[in-house]
């Protein structure tokens, strides 16, 4: 049976209150981590995915359409790649920026778009190690010549499940490209995995018949449910608690990721197409976001004295966002994750 609005909104709640849950009890079993920051980090999760910080509004005017319609929506958010309310946002965001991007698209003569799906031979190494083999065969692979001359653009996404015998990391992409020999596809990228793993000083063994990794290829057809694929989160929500306590921790104090979706090429916005557009100068990596910021904070002042902060920004910036909503929506009515209504004695 399909889920209601509200029903997915508790499942993703819940979710994020066990992951929090799971970051606590790591930092009780694992001393030689920063137990501050995981305590930190757990409490911004948490607070992110508390009753008090989702709000329902009814009567929600689109200025658009003139339609008024049911909105939902979370007043402060954490920033952490663990927050399943943090990732839902950002998969949205990451649809309508692919949206726009493939509408923007005119194919020339001879090209087409394709769903292609890049694997790696499990290396049975930590989250952190084949995020670091993935990223370095992907950086690798944008560089030779197949991708450089026959793909105009695309975007790229990555996603993880836990298996028995560990983390099966593998790439999504939309691409808009010219005709091209599968297995030479395959090939490229086989070479490009396996200079990877030697730089990693790992063993390197494909057991497929013709020695070349497995790489699926899709034309695409219903564009709108190749670009949800490519944009979902980039695991279930329940893998971060199913972690082995060591990964958990190693995942939570990353202080920079590199991108997980990355636009490239014709799709990206700030790119006029010449000819085929050369992706090797594009970046994986960029500067920590504002949202990670917090962590120096506690490091200089402690967990007890940033948790009293973290609360009088929450309040402050859930004040603000009733103010904001009610006097734009002036027709609405607002309510939090309690079913309580909110109004202007609340900012």
């Amino acid at each position: 049976m399909k889920q209601t609005v509200s029903e997915k909104l508790e499942a993703r709640r819940a979710a994020g209150i066990e992951i929090a849950t799971a970051i606590r009890d790591v930092s009780k079993k694992l001393t030689h981590f920063d137990r501050n920051e995981l305590l930190a980090l757990a409490e911004r999760i948490q607070l992110c995915n508390s009753k008090n910080n989702q709000f329902r509004a009814t009567d929600f005017a689109n200025f658009e359409t003139g339609e008024a319609f049911e909105a939902h929506g979370t007043f402060w958010a954490c920033g952490s790649k663990l927050c399943s309310n943090c990732l839902a946002k950002r998969s949205r965001e990451s649809r309508k920026k692919l949206t726009a991007a493939v509408d923007r698209q005119k194919l020339e003569k001879g090209e087409r778009f394709l769903f292609v799906t890049l694997t790696i031979k499990n290396p049975n190494q930590s989250l952190l190690k084949t995020r670091e083999i993935v990223n370095r065969s992907w950086e690798l692979f944008r560089k030779r010549k197949l991708l450089v001359d026959l793909v105009a653009g695309g975007c790229k996404s990555e996603e993880f499940t836990l298996t028995a015998n560990g983390f099966h990391y593998h790439l999504h992409l939309m691409l808009r490209c010219r005709w091209f020999q599968f297995n030479e596809f395959r090939r490229v990228w086989t070479e490009c995995v396996e200079k990877a793993f030697e730089e990693a000083k790992l063993p390197f063994i494909v057991d497929t018949k013709d020695g070349l990794l497995i790489v699926n290829f899709k034309k695409l057809t219903g564009m709108q449910r190749a670009i949800q694929e490519v944009c979902k989160y980039i695991t279930k929500s329940d893998s971060w608690t199913k972690m082995k306590p060591q990964d958990l921790a190693e995942i939570c104090l990353v202080k920079r990721w590199n991108r997980m979706f990355e636009i490239f090429g014709s799709f990206a916005e700030s790119r006029q197409r010449e000819a085929y557009v050369h992706t090797k100068p594009l970046s994986d990596g960029g500067s920590p976001s504002e949202t990670e910021y917090w962590r120096e904070k506690v490091e200089k002042i402690g967990f007890e004295n940033y948790r009293t902060e973290l609360f009088a920004e929450f309040a402050n910036v859930r004040a603000a966002r009733i103010a904001q909503i009610l006097r734009k929506q002036t027709a609405c009515k607002l309510f939090d994750g309690n079913n309580r209504q909110l109004g202007f004695e609340d900012t």
